[in-house]
């Protein structure tokens, strides 16, 4: 999958033909069939493992006991962190959603759910001010995208170990904080 991964990044889904990918996997070619019926259930598969990979990663990087704010940020961190090590993931990512709809509809929903369930509680806690349900939605999405163009767009601020730049990690709990705090906290 990871073969896949790369192809997808360096020339787009398209040229990740079975062909090519076989190849590159250094694996003959009837091998591919005893694992994915095609390439369409092979993208399938490698958003799922990714996506999962992706949410044990900053499972594993938050703070358990950790308030909202604080457990943001280490995933923030750890969003970073994950690009760093794999770096196709953005590309794989956006050309899914075309490629491959079902499969990046899947890995989308998944995230969303695990923000509108971290933000409802966080609400109901009194970590972050009371939002109604379409503000949930906003503000999942919001950060969503947030990480999505901040990965795309700031690869220049990661270091050579994969830490995010502190000003960047300030400027994100700036906005977050701005718009999630309670009033008077």
């Amino acid at each position: 999958m990871e073969v896949t991964a790369r192809i997808i990044a360096e020339q787009g889904f398209g040229a990740a033909t079975i062909t090519r990918i076989t190849e590159r996997s250094d694996i003959a070619l009837g091998t591919f069939y005893n694992y994915f019926e095609s390439t369409d259930a092979l993208f399938a598969e490698l958003m799922d493992s990714y996506g999962i990979r992706l949410r044990r990663w900053i499972k594993a990087s938050v703070p358990g006991k950790a308030g909202f704010f604080e457990r943001e940020e280490a995933a923030f961190r750890a969003w970073f962190k994950f690009l760093h090590l794999h770096p196709f993931f953005v590309r794989v990512l956006n050309e899914a959603e075309i490629f491959s709809p079902d499969a990046f509809e899947a890995y989308f929903e998944s995230i969303t759910g695990g923000y509108r369930r971290i933000l409802k509680r966080s609400a109901a806690t009194g970590e972050i001010r009371k939002l109604k349900d379409y503000e949930i939605e906003a503000v999942a999405l919001m950060l969503m995208a947030q990480r999505s163009f901040y990965g795309l767009r700031l690869q220049s601020y990661v270091s050579s170990n994969g830490e995010i730049d502190p000003r960047i990690v300030a400027t994100y709990n700036d906005i977050l904080r701005r718009t999630l705090a309670v009033s008077g906290a």
